[in-house]
């Protein structure tokens, strides 16, 4: 027995996954051609309850990172998924896998108090670096060194 064809309607839009498309604040599709650096569904405002990005991302994460290599971090930037705001939590990776925390200690993204009160969540081992929030690109070998001596412990 032969199944009769499937018929598609193709005037129906397919529901994208991500964000509602009446999002206050959400940069309306035609709207981003005079607004270079913004994509489709980037916020420039606050969503009022939400935290929102920087206003001034590069000194904010790449203070400490040369020019050149910080512009191009902020390009690469995207807005953060909202559910990461108001999703409960179900379970944490922190609490069940062995783990530890890298302050950085002249960070203007999340200050250093704050990242203490985290590091101390965690109860495994707190490392320091001197550097602003990425130090993946201002000192990547102190970043890779420490990482390294942080898996050899761990599999000692």
């Amino acid at each position: 027995m032969q199944l009769p064809p499937v018929e598609h309607n193709r005037s129906r839009r397919r529901r994208r996954r991500g964000r509602p498309r009446d999002l206050p604040g959400r940069v309306p599709d035609g709207d981003r051609r005079d607004r270079p650096g913004l994509s489709r569904g980037s916020r420039p405002g606050r969503v009022a309850g939400l935290p929102s990005g920087p206003d001034d991302p590069l000194a904010t994460f790449h203070g400490d990172v040369p020019a050149r290599e910080a512009e191009a971090a902020v390009a690469r930037l995207v807005p953060q998924s909202l559910k990461s705001f108001t999703q409960p939590l179900s379970r944490a990776a922190w609490c069940t896998v062995p783990s530890g925390y890298v302050v950085r200690e002249r960070d203007r993204a999340l200050a250093p108090a704050r990242q203490e009160d985290m590091a101390v969540r965690t109860a495994g081992p707190v490392h320091r670096l001197p550097s602003h929030h990425s130090p993946f690109l201002s000192m990547p070998a102190a970043c890779a060194s420490l990482f390294a001596r942080i898996a050899l412990e761990a599999t000692a």
